[in-house]
């Protein structure tokens, strides 16, 4: 499916919330500018991720690590922005290394102490983006990417193999050790041997998967979807468990917590399954869509609310508090020790640290 017949699918299958937050992400992967200029501005949200002591925030034309006590910025990459490097995909840390993909299609290996720039490499394709991090299991890299390719590399950036599904990879895959389960907009969940990426199993979701599944301890997937449903699913046999059936569309990998399924939808509404049967536990309302991955945290969970702030409820379903965040929140949030930090888009900041009361510790906006 090409960029305009993607573009057209979805514009008719997908809620209209659904739709715009989509083509955030599909002008950057269609439209060039004139003249082999950089790509249009993207329209997208941060990548984040936490390693020790270090918040590494993915968003535009760097990459950024600051020190998750403070927010105080440790280096950026690259120094100043360069023309083609528009970065949006988490980064990943493996072997002192930071592991980030770019909208061009090239995956960059950063020393995660100092920023600097060890290698790079193009996808085999030249042409795709990368949206989602890259999982690192047994020091290999497993990076999705827009052109339909799941690839494969050591750490020094040698490709390995690569595996095609029939549709774009915007999610991270996950591991158990044995297999890695890939989730594609082509409505598959993919299980693939991660020595050579051969396939073990697939499975039709019933529709585009754009986040993550969560693995629990028992073998068992759970995976959201666009078709307004969430699904429990045997990592061994690829076999549904059960199936969810929520108001609207779920972008967000659940959270497990409490004996809870916890998730949030594009209606606003959160939902507590219980995770061996999928019976619903209790909803509320957040006021505006949960599109981001919600924080587990010691007295509940704290969910991004697109245009409502952070709103944290118990495991009872009660709020707890509410906090306003300037700007619109897509990403998840994050836990690091005693804070929740939470990726902004279009806002005063691109990180605002929070304490488990939802009172703003710090918060960290990039110099222009």
């Amino acid at each position: 499916m090409n960029f305009y017949q993607t573009y057209s699918w979805l514009k008719t299958t997908l809620h209209p919330r659904s739709w715009v937050l989509m083509l955030f992400v599909l002008l950057s992967l269609g439209l060039t500018a004139c003249g082999g200029g950089r790509a249009v501005t993207a329209s997208s949200w941060p990548g984040a991720s936490v390693d020790g002591d270090r918040l590494y925030v993915a968003f535009d034309s760097g990459v950024w690590a600051l020190n998750v006590q403070d927010g105080k910025q440790a280096w950026r990459y690259p120094a100043e922005p360069e023309k083609n490097k528009l970065f949006y995909a988490s980064p990943s840390v493996v072997n002192g290394q930071l592991v980030v993909g770019d909208f061009s299609n090239s995956i960059y290996a950063l020393e995660s102490a100092t920023g600097a720039e060890n290698w790079s490499v193009m996808g085999a394709s030249g042409k795709g983006r990368f949206i989602a991090g890259a999982l690192i299991h047994d020091e290999m890299i497993y990076a999705p990417s827009a052109d339909y390719k799941l690839s494969a590399y050591d750490t020094a950036g040698k490709l390995q193999w690569e595996f095609v599904t029939e549709g774009a990879l915007w999610a991270k895959p996950v591991s158990d050790g044995e297999r890695i389960y890939l989730p594609s907009m082509d409505h598959n969940l993919y299980a693939l041997d991660p020595a050579d990426g051969s396939l073990v199993w697939k499975l039709d979701l019933g529709g585009a998967a754009v986040a993550s599944p969560l693995l629990d301890d028992n073998g068992t997937l759970y995976v959201g979807q666009v078709g307004d449903k969430v699904l429990a699913i045997t990592a061994k046999t690829g076999k549904i468990a059960w199936e969810f059936a929520s108001k609207s569309e779920v972008w967000a990998t659940p959270v497990l917590s409490d004996g809870k399924l916890l998730f949030g939808d594009l209606s606003g509404t959160i939902y507590a399954l219980d995770p061996k049967t999928g019976k619903e536990i209790w909803t509320m309302q957040a006021g505006d869509a949960v599109v981001g991955t919600g924080a587990a945290f010691t007295d509940g969970v704290a969910f991004p609310v697109e245009d409502a702030g952070v709103v944290a409820v118990d495991f009872t379903g009660k709020e707890l508090w509410r906090t306003p965040v300037n700007g619109k929140l897509y990403s998840g949030i994050l836990v690091s020790e005693n804070l929740l930090l939470v990726p902004v888009t279009k806002g005063e900041t691109l990180i605002t640290a929070l304490d488990f009361n939802g009172k703003e510790q710090w918060s960290f906006l990039p110099e222009k």
